[in-house]
């Protein structure tokens, strides 16, 4: 039978697995991290282990709750990824010393605002023809740029419009239309 410890380290193993997958915010993975160091019995643990894989095994990303913003973090790795608007808001997206992807196929009429920090990374944001963009990113030692088939275009009434806010420092973000 597993020691406490062992039992312990293997959940702290599967959470930075689940974290690095994307599959795991930085605020749930700290959180849940420090239950698994606080539990003092097996029995302890094993509560925390069922919150952890009851969600997490089956790949699901926790949902934003009303007002809350969906976060994507990806760390060392790279993400492709369709996003959806809730909420007039695509998601906040941040990219250290990796690579997003990042498709936008359909929006609602109306303003959606999109997200996007990258560190030492590039992320590329792909978006419908059909849809307004307002590139609003800014640049610090990197670029951002839009592909000019569609950067303004008209608004009429109806019509969906992406707003990029964010930063790349060091980085790249690259907006192409589709």
């Amino acid at each position: 039978m597993a020691s406490l410890f062992d039992e312990k380290e293997a959940v702290s193993a599967d959470l930075s697995d689940q974290y690095a997958k994307g599959l795991l915010g930085m605020e749930d993975f700290e959180r849940l991290l420090g239950d698994v160091s606080k539990a003092g019995s097996v029995k302890e643990l094993g509560c925390v282990k069922k919150a952890v894989y009851s969600n997490l095994a089956l790949g699901r990303v926790p949902a934003a709750g009303k007002g809350k913003k969906r976060r994507y973090e990806t760390f060392f790795s790279s993400r492709t990824i369709t996003a959806e608007s809730a909420n007039g808001h695509a998601g906040c997206f941040s990219c250290v010393f990796g690579a997003n992807r990042i498709f936008i196929i359909d929006l609602p009429p109306g303003r959606t605002i999109l997200e996007v920090e990258t560190v030492f990374g590039f992320t590329e944001v792909f978006v419908a023809k059909n849809i307004k963009i307002e590139n609003e990113a800014s640049a610090i030692f990197g670029s951002v740029s839009t592909d000019g088939a569609h950067a303004g275009g008209l608004a009429g009434e109806g019509q969906s419009e992406l707003h990029i806010k964010g930063d790349a420092v060091f980085g790249n973000i690259t907006v192409r239309s589709v």
